[in-house]
C-alpha cells in the first residue's frame, strides 16, 4: 500500500472515529441522536469558522480598498458586490 492510500485510510478511519462511526467494531455502534448531535457540532464550528475567515477577507479587503483609495470601498462586506472592489483595486475598467 502506498503513503497516500495509507494516509487516506488512517485519516478516514480517524475522522470516521471522531463522528462516533466505529467502523471496526460495528457492535459498539452509537445512538443516532449522538451520531445527531456529533455531526451538529461539527456543523456548528465549520460555520463559526467560515463566518470568522469571511470577516477577515471583507475587512482586509477593505481595508486594502481605503489605502488604494477605491470609492464604496464598503462593498467588500457584500458578496457579490466585492468582485468589483477587486477589480477597482486591480486598476481594471469596471465595464
Amino acid at each position: 500500500m502506498n503513503r497516500l492510500a495509507s494516509f487516506l485510510l488512517f485519516w478516514g478511519l480517524g475522522l470516521a472515529t471522531a463522528l462516533g462511526l466505529n467502523l471496526l467494531t460495528p457492535s459498539m455502534a452509537f445512538a443516532q441522536e449522538e451520531v445527531g448531535a456529533v455531526i451538529a457540532a461539527y456543523a456548528s464550528i465549520a460555520f463559526i469558522f467560515f463566518v470568522i475567515c469571511y470577516v477577515f477577507f471583507a475587512f482586509t479587503l477593505q481595508t486594502i480598498a481605503n489605502k488604494l483609495n477605491v470609492e464604496n470601498s464598503w462593498l467588500a462586506w457584500i458578496p457579490i458586490a466585492n468582485l468589483w472592489v477587486w477589480v477597482k483595486c486591480a486598476g481594471r475598467p469596471d465595464w
